[in-house]
């Protein structure tokens, strides 16, 4: 105590109780503040739930990875040199360093680039970590957020971050998401939000009081809520541009908030149950059951309590055992789905590690494939509105970024047949693998001819066989194509 007696004025500790002191008397008011909110918005089960790193219907669509040779950076610092030597222009955030479309960006990520649409925007984060350990919000210069524990909890994981983006595109509050990727130098693991890029200009006053207007009614409805205690007074809220977040779309004239990371998604099952209970007719298929007197769902749906008529856990499990047995993955291939109905295979496959997504099926059935898939998280998969016939092109509806996956692309022709015979198209795709289901009633005795010629004009051979049975459907045959 004399110590500190006789040093209590001296720089260093003047310095100590002017900065360590009111850093911490600041942090503790914070994290007062933050847990008073939590519990006046009724968010105390959720903050528990992300404590323990839970989520009602996590995101299962597996990352990718992708490699940037000779780059030599390990934190935010040196990746801004990096990009300064190599010309490239970029934004910094609190918590992100953000890459637009840029010519230059294909000599530094040019197979990643590429890969994505033409308008994706690379939004990297500073905390340096792959996607399943990185978190959006670290330990930054804000005390406000970087400093307040509860905070950064309530802004969640990667996943979380998926849902709030998916949830505010989905309801027209934001850009799409296209991607959350894994990008690995020779130093550094880095987690990297894919996303559509706004061109835009500031909005006006009206504009950002109209924008405002529609997101209290968004957060008073119960669908998402807001991370800052201040609400919509912090300063990421504040007119005209909210902190420049706010962009009024050059193309479409919409206002799009570009950032997620202040948003929480309250009950996401609840949203699927509730979205589900609209579209459920879109997405019947085929008779309906005595034992079920409503139209239902034709596949099971994550996260949902309706009944599906084909349980898409089972169907899947039956299907990806019979390709692994002949050392078959998904991974790293584009897969096609003809006749996708809700995706729910196309989604399997992208937990699987699969690449993109092609689903094509009636128009009102895949504008809404396309919308449940964006809440649930899948977002590497396009939905293509189509009267499928033999004659159909499928080539036509494939964009041409995905010209040189083709070759290694499995595609699934479930249980269509009937409804449509087997299309031509597939004759000059250049596919690699082809499973294929029949309908209730097919057997591989009726099927010997049909089976013998899709090898003989597909140009492929069997190569697998099985029989598969799920949900409220009977045995099937299930066939594996190939081409050498």
């Amino acid at each position: 105590m004399n110590f500190i007696d006789k040093h209590w004025d001296s720089p260093i500790f003047v310095f100590l109780r002017r900065n360590y002191l009111s850093r911490v008397l600041r942090r503790i008011f914070f994290e007062i503040q933050m847990f008073f909110y939590v519990l006046q918005n009724s968010l105390i089960v959720l903050l528990f739930r992300r404590l323990k790193g839970k989520t009602s219907v996590p995101v299962s669509q597996a990352p990718l990875l992708w490699r940037i040779k000779g780059a030599q950076f390990n934190n935010a610092d040196g990746l801004k040199n990096f990009l300064l030597k190599e010309n490239l222009r970029f934004e910094e955030g609190g918590n992100t360093i953000y890459l637009p479309p840029q010519k230059g960006l294909q000599s530094l990520l040019w197979e990643m680039v590429r890969f994505y649409p033409d308008d994706a925007g690379f939004k990297i984060l500073k905390d340096f970590q792959s996607p399943e350990n990185s978190r959006y919000v670290g330990r930054g210069n804000y005390v406000s957020q970087g400093d307040c524990y509860i905070r950064r909890v309530m802004t969640g994981n990667i996943k979380d971050q998926i849902n709030a983006a998916n949830v505010l595109a989905l309801f027209g509050f934001g850009p799409s998401l296209y991607d959350v990727a894994e990008i690995r130098t020779d130093t550094a693991k880095l987690t990297c939000f894919v996303v559509q890029h706004v061109s835009g200009k500031e909005p006006t006053p009206d504009d950002h009081a109209e924008f405002i207007k529609r997101l209290k009614t968004f957060v008073n409805d119960g669908t998402v809520a807001l991370v800052p205690p201040e609400e919509l007074n912090f300063k990421d809220f504040s007119p005209p541009d909210c902190n420049r977040n706010l962009i009024k779309q050059d193309s479409t004239g919409k206002l799009l908030y570009v950032d997620f990371q202040q948003f929480v998604v309250r009950n996401k099952k609840r949203m699927i149950n509730e979205f589900l209970s609209v579209t459920k007719k879109d997405f019947h298929f085929g008779d309906t059951r005595l034992i079920r007197t409503n139209k239902y769902l034709y596949q099971s749906i994550p996260g949902s309590t309706n009944i599906g008529k084909r349980d898409i856990d089972k169907r899947w499990a039956t299907i990806n055992k019979l390709l692994k047995e002949k050392e078959i993955v998904v991974s790293n291939r584009l897969v096609l789905d003809v006749g996708c109905n809700a995706g729910m295979i196309l989604g399997s496959a992208l937990a699987e590690g699969a690449l993109w997504g092609l689903g094509w099926d009636k128009p009102n059935v895949v504008h809404q494939a396309g919308r449940l898939n964006t809440l649930l998280g899948n977002t590497r998969v396009s939905f293509f509105p189509a009267v499928l016939s033999e004659s159909y092109p499928l080539s036509k509806d494939i964009p041409e970024r995905f010209a040189s996956l083709l070759g290694e692309s499995v595609v699934f022709y479930l249980a269509v047949w009937k409804h449509f015979g087997f299309m031509r198209d597939l004759v000059s795709l250049p596919w690699k693998v082809l499973v294929f289901e029949g309908h209730d009633g097919d057997t591989f005795t009726t099927l010997k001819d049909k089976l013998e010629q899709m090898q003989s004009k597909w140009n492929c051979r069997i190569i697998a066989k099985s029989e598969i049975r799920d949900g409220d459907c009977g045995i099937r045959p299930l066939v594996v194509f190939g081409r050498l």
